[in-house]
């Protein structure tokens, strides 16, 4: 095989590694306000092109039953994957409206605002960024923002409230086994998270 035969496969090969990892990326992505969607029932019985719907504030969308009519279902979809809306919104249908119904749900426009997570105490950075639809632990933000010498990570305090409801939920996590190989005591975190790390009196290391 000569030079241009593999350099046109290895760009053939490229394109297609980023279709999948795009696709996977859409897969994993979590609704959130602002986002755009598109809808599109086949079983409509009045023809035409796929609504689009947009995500409210609060994380609703309002979906037409049909274009012929004025009666629609409210989802809640926020932190929902497009996957988990399509299954949910097709059982509300097929309840109440339809025999059958095929949805074909695709995120047209996500609105990818960063979330962030606040640090204090033993730590040399304050802030790190969270992208929608990518995981980020307490662990790696650990790592990133860094700590001081004097920082005590076998009690690292984990402060979050449950936006659906307005609960506050404190946590306490040991990142010192965390390092030491224990992974599986590590948290995701979420937009909103607010980690203390508390300083030792002593450094006996």
């Amino acid at each position: 095989m000569n030079f241009e035969m593999r350099l046109i496969l290895m760009i053939l090969l490229f394109g297609q590694m980023r279709f999948v990892s795009a696709q996977e990326g859409t897969a994993a992505y979590q609704l959130a306000p602002m986002d755009k969607l598109s809808i599109l029932i086949q079983e409509d019985p009045a023809p035409g092109k796929a609504t689009e719907l947009s995500v409210s504030a609060l994380g609703d969308i309002v979906v037409p039953i049909s274009r012929c009519c004025e009666e629609s279902i409210n989802l809640n979809v926020r932190g929902k994957t497009v996957e988990q809306v399509q299954k949910e919104l097709t059982a509300e249908l097929e309840k109440q409206y339809y025999a059958k119904a095929t949805v074909q749900l695709k995120l047209v426009d996500p609105n990818r605002k960063k979330g962030q997570a606040l640090f204090r105490g033993a730590v040399r950075g304050n802030i790190v960024q969270l992208e929608q639809g990518s995981r980020k632990t307490l662990w790696e933000a650990l790592t990133e923002v860094g700590t001081t010498e004097f920082a005590d990570l076998r009690k690292v305090k984990l402060d979050r409230v449950d936006p659906s409801t307005g609960q506050n939920s404190i946590t306490y996590h040991d990142m010192e086994a965390v390092n030491k190989g224990a992974r599986d005591k590590d948290v995701e975190l979420k937009d909103g998270d607010r980690i203390t790390v508390k300083e030792k009196f002593f450094n006996w290391r």
